[in-house]
């Protein structure tokens, strides 16, 4: 009996080492997994930084980053950029005055513009006021309750037909010299639709008072 009871008590005592000794090791393993968390949380808090540094705002419903204001300033330069080259592929003109197809002052210059001409059509220029001042010219946003003025949309066929006629018409109306008329695009009515073409225009012209009231060249005052 006495043999036996020691044998049951050196038992014991093995078994409570045992339990001892895997509460270490658990212990110890939960240790190192807190260590490698906190290890790596700083860098990806870096990373997260690094990732939303060039962007002001997120979108907390899809999480998708929104562009920074210098990335939405180079989109807009982009657009404009897009819409130079929408201007230059614009090969139709509105014209008013001496270039007109139906002028009747006899200009020098009105047989040899007509005859590049592929197409004309009649149209309008709402906003605008037709003056004079020893030739026709127009003034943008100048009379916003007036008729507008009348023309026509003229325009070539072929690209190189379209430079010739640009070209001689800015040396008609002196573009880009002193004194001369400025070139801009322009939004006009034909046909009931909207559509742009260039136009020759003066600015500074507020003292010259020789306005055609219906906006009209063919209306003018013949006896000057």
């Amino acid at each position: 009996m006495p043999g036996d009871k020691g044998r049951a008590t050196a038992a014991r005592c093995m078994e409570t080492t045992s339990d001892a000794s895997r509460t270490s090791r658990l212990s110890s393993s939960t240790m190192s997994t807190q260590d490698s968390l906190s290890s790596k949380s700083p860098s990806s808090k870096g990373k997260a930084k690094q990732i939303t540094s060039s962007y002001t705002t997120t979108n907390a419903e899809c999480d998708i980053p929104v562009p920074s204001p210098s990335r939405r300033t180079n989109a807009r330069s982009a657009m404009e950029a897009n819409f130079c080259r929408d201007e230059e592929e614009v090969r139709q003109m509105f014209v008013y005055g001496t270039l007109r197809p139906d002028d009747d002052s006899g200009s020098d210059c009105h047989a040899s513009f007509q005859r590049r001409v592929d197409r004309a059509r009649k149209a309008n220029l709402s906003d605008a006021a037709l003056i004079i001042c020893g030739y026709p010219a127009v003034l943008l946003d100048a009379n916003p309750e007036g008729p507008g003025v009348t023309g026509y949309v003229m325009g070539c066929d072929s690209r190189a037909a379209w430079a010739s006629q640009l070209k001689m018409a800015d040396n008609i109306e002196n573009y880009g010299k002193p004194g001369g008329h400025q070139r801009k695009v322009v939004l006009v009515t034909a046909n009931g639709r909207e559509e742009r073409a260039w136009v020759y225009h003066r600015t500074g012209e507020a003292e010259c008072k020789n306005a055609i009231a219906s906006g009209d060249w063919l209306d003018r005052d013949r006896r000057h």
